[in-house]
């Protein structure tokens, strides 16, 4: 699966433990020990991580995804938050969801009318899959001279007033990639012209943010 696996081992059986995994013919395994390399790709396949993208008191589990990782059960309990969250799903109240970003810098703001070829998409449309390398292999993302955008950056949908609604905002970003997560508001992506229009002003810089979603990813059959 696209979300692999996370191991937390010894440092003095890392190599060995490995090593085996190597050699298990019945594994398709590719290992990356570095941890930066392994947050990026948590942030590209929209993986929530309470250390970073939780807002305490003021998130359910199902904004972050969890019902879709199999994280929230609807068939048994007890547990803190049962009914709120129970309710929440089956009335099809989720307004939020933890949604994986990349981004770039514009010159101006400017309102899009037409669908173009940000629309919400799977991220396998965005790869080019001629490629193992991870800045190649997905051909909007690149690596960054310096970090651009930081935690708690608020998203704004520009509407075609020129008006603007924030609609989200940045709980994990990379500072390598041009890819981040937000908590974004809904209506900004199953509309296929808002997803164009979503920017963040950073000072004097402005930046278009373009939600996507991982291939695990089921909001578009919901």
């Amino acid at each position: 699966a696209s979300l692999g696996m996370k191991f937390i081992i010894n440092n003095k059986e890392k190599n060995d433990i490995i090593q085996h995994l190597k050699e298990n013919k019945d594994i398709d395994l590719k290992i990356d020990t570095k941890y930066d390399n392994i947050e990026h790709y948590r942030i590209l396949y929209g993986i929530s991580d309470c250390d970073h993208d939780s807002i305490i008191d003021k998130t359910i589990p199902l904004e972050y995804n969890l019902d879709y990782l199999n994280g929230v059960s609807f068939d048994k309990g007890c547990y803190l938050g049962q009914e709120l969250t129970a309710r929440t799903f089956h009335q099809g109240l989720i307004r939020k969801r933890i949604l994986p970003f990349f981004y770039k810098k514009v010159d101006h703001y400017q309102y899009h009318n037409e669908i173009n070829e940000y629309n919400f998409q799977k991220l396998s449309n965005y790869s080019s899959n001629n490629d193992e390398n991870f800045i190649k292999n997905y051909k909007f993302i690149y690596q960054l001279d310096d970090k651009q955008l930081d935690l708690d950056d608020k998203i704004y949908l520009l509407k075609k007033d020129a008006s603007k609604k924030r609609i989200g905002k940045i709980t994990s970003i990379s500072s390598q990639y041009n890819i981040g997560m937000g908590l974004i508001r809904l209506e900004a992506c199953i509309e296929p012209i808002n997803i164009n229009n979503l920017y963040i002003k950073k000072k004097d810089n402005i930046y278009q943010i373009i939600p996507y979603m991982p291939d695990w990813f089921r909001l578009i059959n919901n």
